[in-house]
């Protein structure tokens, strides 16, 4: 199983592709969300958490609704994940929020969010 993980993350670094990375995770309870419209279009923070993922830069994990010029693409579940997050924020429930490095940025992208 190892042979065949490293023969494609081989494969993905001569073919120009990035490779995949696995996911951190964040847990708490959500004390703010942020809209807004720049590339991260929506900006979560939760309650006492300073690092999102690893290498992160600030205190926040995004989503983005919209596709850019520095090869942002648009959440595919964008409206179902910022509905899941303001769910959660009202009902003061714990989430966690599993997110990868944005390597352009610096900031946390999320990639999933579990609600308790």
């Amino acid at each position: 199983m190892k042979v065949r993980l490293s023969i494609v993350a081989l494969v993905a670094a001569l073919s120009g592709v990035p490779a995949v990375s696995s996911a951190d995770v964040a847990s708490g309870t959500i004390n703010l969300v942020e809209m807004n419209p720049q590339v991260e279009s929506a900006r979560v923070y939760l309650t006492g958490v300073t690092t999102m993922c690893t290498g992160g830069t600030s205190n926040f994990a995004y989503l983005t609704v919209f596709t850019d010029l520095s090869g942002h693409t648009a959440d595919i579940n964008y409206n179902g994940m910022v509905a899941t997050l303001l769910t959660a924020k009202s009902l003061g429930t714990s989430v966690d929020i599993y997110t990868t490095l944005d390597p352009s940025t610096g900031y946390c992208h999320i990639t999933d969010i579990i609600m308790h």
